[in-house]
């Protein structure tokens, strides 16, 4: 599924927070992670990490320039 959507919407699809509650799996699957997607959706809400490391790699931007 992550290679598809990758593949479909490019590595951008990787922050965004639909597609991490659908990767978090599913109830009463093998991989179920409750807190996982709420986790990653929180620190997407509250770092600056995100936002810098797509500017140096989507934008091509030095450490330096984004930091």
């Amino acid at each position: 599924m992550i290679k598809e959507n990758v593949a479909k919407h490019g590595k951008k699809i990787l922050f965004d927070k639909e597609f991490i509650n659908q990767i978090g799996g599913k109830q009463n699957s093998f991989n179920y992670r409750e807190t996982w997607p709420k986790k990653v959706i929180s620190i997407l809400n509250n770092s600056e990490l995100v936002k810098l490391t797509s500017e140096m790699y989507f934008e091509k931007k030095s450490f330096d320039e984004v930091w």
